[in-house]
C-alpha cells in the first residue's frame, strides 16, 4: 500500500490522546496532584483521552501482582505494593473521567518478575547475530541484564494474557493500551527458528489474535501503537498498512502526531486516515521524553503543539 502525506485530516479524530511518558511514579509524593494538573491542561486544549502507566520502563506492570491470572509469578511483598499503587491510579482515574477524559493502562510488554525465565525457560529467546543491545537497562529489576524473550513461546503469550487480565480488572480503565516497540526487544528479538520465519506484521497480527480476546472477555477496548522505536526498527509507514489488515477491525491503532518520533519535527502522520475501518487515535506528548530532557530544546514551543492538536480537532 502506497501511502502519501495528507494536509488535512477528512474527518475529526474522536480520540485525542495524551500520551504519559516517563513521568509518573504513583508513590511519589504529590503526584495526585501533578497528574491532575496535567490532566487539566489536556482536557483545556481538547484532548479526551489519557494513556497512563507508572515511570519507564515500567508502564503498568507494577499496579499488577498475578495472583489471580499467573500465581507462578506472585512474589512476596508484591501484592501490597501493587495495591498502594492502585489505589493511587484510581485517584488519578477518577480526576481525568471527571473531565471528560478517557483512562487507559499503558503496558509495555517488556516486563517481567525476576524469576519468569527461570521457571519457563521456553521462553528464552535465542540471540540474533547481530545482537549488541538490550533494551533492560540497570535498575529495571535490580538486574542489568534479564534474557530477551521469544515472542513464539508458548510462555511468552502466557506471561502477555496474564498481564492483559490483571490490568483488565483495574476498574477505572476504558481500555489497555499495548506498545510494540520493535527492534532489539521481545517482539522482535529473537531469531529462533520459528521467528525467523516472521516478518514485523507477521509477529504484531499474532500479538493482536491473542491479545484482543482476553480485552473483550473482561469488557475492555485493545489499542495497538504503532511506534517501533528507533534503534534498528522497522519503519511504521512500511508495516503498518500490512498489519492493521489482518487484525480484527475492533481493535484501536495510535500513532503520535507526527510523522516519526517526537525528538524531530515533522508533519502530521504519514498513516492519519489510511488504517480504516480501524478506529484510529492520534497521540501527544505535552511534557514527555523529548522535551528538554534527553534530547534537549526539541518540539517545545507551545503555539506549535497547540496548531497541531488543531489539525486533528
Amino acid at each position: 500500500m502506497s501511502l502519501s502525506p495528507i494536509a488535512k485530516v477528512a474527518s475529526p479524530f474522536r480520540s485525542r490522546g495524551l500520551e504519559q511518558h516517563g513521568t509518573i511514579d504513583l508513590l511519589r509524593e504529590g503526584i495526585v496532584a501533578s497528574q491532575g494538573a496535567i490532566l487539566d491542561r489536556a482536557a483545556a486544549i481538547g484532548l479526551n483521552r489519557a494513556y497512563m502507566g507508572e515511570r519507564w520502563p515500567d508502564l503498568g506492570i507494577r499496579l499488577i501482582d498475578y495472583r489471580e491470572t499467573f500465581p507462578e509469578l506472585a512474589e512476596p511483598g508484591r501484592t501490597e505494593d501493587a495495591t498502594r499503587r492502585r489505589e493511587t491510579f484510581k485517584k488519578i482515574c477518577a480526576h481525568a473521567a471527571s473531565l471528560g477524559i478517557e483512562p487507559w493502562v499503558n503496558l509495555n510488554i517488556l516486563n517481567y518478575p525476576d524469576h519468569f525465565t527461570a521457571l519457563f525457560p521456553d521462553a528464552i529467546a535465542v540471540p540474533p547475530l547481530t545482537a549488541d543491545r538490550w533494551m533492560r537497562g540497570r535498575g529495571t529489576r535490580g538486574l542489568s541484564k534479564q534474557p530477551q524473550l521469544c515472542a513464539s513461546s508458548p510462555s511468552f503469550r502466557k506471561l502477555v494474557e496474564a498481564q492483559l487480565a490483571e490490568l483488565c480488572r483495574l476498574p477505572d480503565i476504558v481500555g489497555i493500551e499495548c506498545w510494540l516497540t520493535a527492534a532489539d526487544t521481545d517482539m522482535f528479538y529473537c531469531a529462533c527458528e520459528v521467528c525467523r520465519k516472521k516478518s514485523i506484521a507477521d509477529t504484531i497480527a499474532e500479538f493482536a489474535a491473542y491479545a484482543h480476546p482476553v480485552c473483550v472477555q473482561h469488557g475492555k477496548k485493545l489499542l495497538l501503537r504503532t511506534y517501533l522505536g528507533g534503534w534498528r526498527c522497522g519503519l511504521e509507514a512500511d508495516v503498518w498498512p500490512d498489519a492493521a489488515a489482518r487484525i480484527h477491525p475492533d481493535v484501536e491503532i495510535a500513532y503520535k502526531q507526527q510523522n516519526g518520533d517526537f525528538m524531530n519535527w515533522h508533519g502530521p502522520s504519514m498513516l492519519a486516515g489510511h488504517l480504516q475501518p480501524h478506529p484510529e487515535t492520534v497521540e501527544f506528548d505535552l511534557a514527555g521524553e523529548y522535551r528538554g530532557t534527553n534530547y534537549g530544546m526539541v518540539c517545545t514551543v507551545r503555539w506549535q503543539m497547540q496548531e497541531l492538536i488543531q489539525h486533528f480537532l
